[in-house]
């Protein structure tokens, strides 16, 4: 291969445009010769190459995976299944060969289908694929297995995603126990799974020992991930020694992590502010809700009702601080996102009576008792398990108290 530092920007362009003649040269080559196969399936004159048919489309789709081309894949794909190549000639040799290949074959076409967004038909590939599983590749079986529970966790089929991670697992203890990274990952995406159901007693377990796992690896971040759903799932139990253990955890570590993926990021910020926020370290989670917040505005854009949460635990924080103008200023903003979602009304009640609360810490009892009674008809629309119902009618009683008035409420 030719020395790239040494040659000329024109040289090098010139090797490039070489290259790309060659592949493209390459993968017509290997178009015609699956043309020239179907051919011969129809005309039932396919005396050889049985086995390399799959190969072939390997091939292909490899190259239309690396230059983006993920319609041109798909189309192959649909190709290549559309012939019925029959194995019953072929060699165990042969035939162990097509199997590694049609593998191959359904697992590449779930990674096209994925980048065009049709999770529905990548779930599908990645389920086929699992057909073609020889016993010597268990490894690519648990892979496979983390793959389908990835999409059923995101169609929110909670137990499919549940029964896949665990077959996964149990293929890592057997024929990878000093995998530890691989390992921890499995366990920490059991746990979440568990800890978001909710049923944090299950869930601790498995995040417990992901977090052993991650201790002993560099992996940081997801370290962090983990102290995150143990100090939630800790909290919802009522265990709040353990869970006091995993937030100084938490927030003596989190400074010390240098890259981060967004979900990551996401999750152990949203939690570390509320641990700040409960401490009652007021600025330090203003610092870090903005922090937040504008790593979700990276993400999402500022239509997101993903926002929400965070701008409302953001007013809060102001409120508690003392800055009551930047805490009707960001909590106006969660009451508008919520607004431009007709299907928000709790999120929209709930910006609204924060509005009420910013009156009354103001000292406009009588403007607070007006603004409360007019959301009295929101609030009625509200299930009566709604923690903002019971919010609702807690302030009110405590507004007609302060004026003495506890017989109109």
């Amino acid at each position: 291969m030719a020395n790239m530092g040494k040659l000329s920007n024109e040289e090098k362009k010139e090797v490039g445009m070489k290259s790309n003649e060659f592949r493209t040269a390459v993968n017509e080559a290997i178009e015609n010769k699956l043309t020239a196969i179907k051919d011969e399936v129809l005309n039932k004159k396919l005396e050889e190459d049985k086995d390399q048919y799959w190969e072939y489309a390997v091939a292909l789709l490899d190259y239309y995976y690396s230059i983006s081309d993920y319609k041109k894949g798909i189309a192959i794909g649909d190709f290549v299944q559309s012939i019925e190549i029959k194995t019953d000639e072929l060699d165990d040799l042969d035939l162990r060969s097509m199997f590694i290949s049609q593998n191959s074959f359904y697992m590449l076409l779930e990674d096209f289908y994925e980048k065009l967004g049709n999770e529905k038909k990548a779930l599908e590939s990645l389920i086929k694929s699992l057909d073609y599983i020889i016993n010597e590749t268990e490894h690519t079986r648990a892979v496979i297995y983390a793959g389908i529970a990835n999409y059923y966790h995101k169609q929110n089929k909670n137990s499919e995603a549940l029964e896949y991670l665990l077959k996964s697992l149990e293929i890592w203890d057997v024929f990878h126990e000093d995998d530890l990274e691989t390992k921890a990952v499995i366990l920490m995406q059991i746990g979440t799974i568990y800890a978001n159901m909710p049923n944090p007693l299950a869930a601790i377990p498995y995040l417990e020992k992901a977090k052993d796992y991650y201790l002993k690896t560099n992996y940081t971040d997801h370290l962090l991930y983990t102290y995150s759903y143990l100090y939630t799932c800790y909290q919802a139990i009522g265990e709040l020694d353990k869970s006091a253990v995993y937030a100084d955890l938490l927030s003596t570590t989190i400074d010390k992590v240098k890259t981060w993926d967004d979900e990551t990021f996401l999750k152990c910020y949203s939690t570390y502010c509320g641990i700040l926020e409960g401490q009652g370290k007021y600025k330090e989670a203003i610092s870090s809700y903005n922090k937040l917040i504008n790593k979700e505005l990276l993400l999402y854009g500022p239509n997101d009702i993903q926002l929400f949460s965070s701008y409302y635990n953001l007013a809060s924080s102001y409120l508690s601080f003392g800055d009551i103008d930047n805490s009707f200023s960001v909590i106006n903003k969660a009451y508008e996102l919520a607004c431009s979602f007709k299907d928000r009304k709790e999120d929209q009640a709930k910006a609204a009576l924060f509005l009420v609360e910013i009156d009354e810490y103001k000292g406009n009892i009588g403007k607070a008792i007006s603004d409360c009674e007019n959301l009295k008809e929101q609030i009625s629309q509200l299930s009566d398990s709604s923690n903002v119902k019971s919010d609702y009618y807690r302030i009110l009683s405590e507004l007609y108290g302060e004026i003495g008035s506890f017989d109109k409420f």
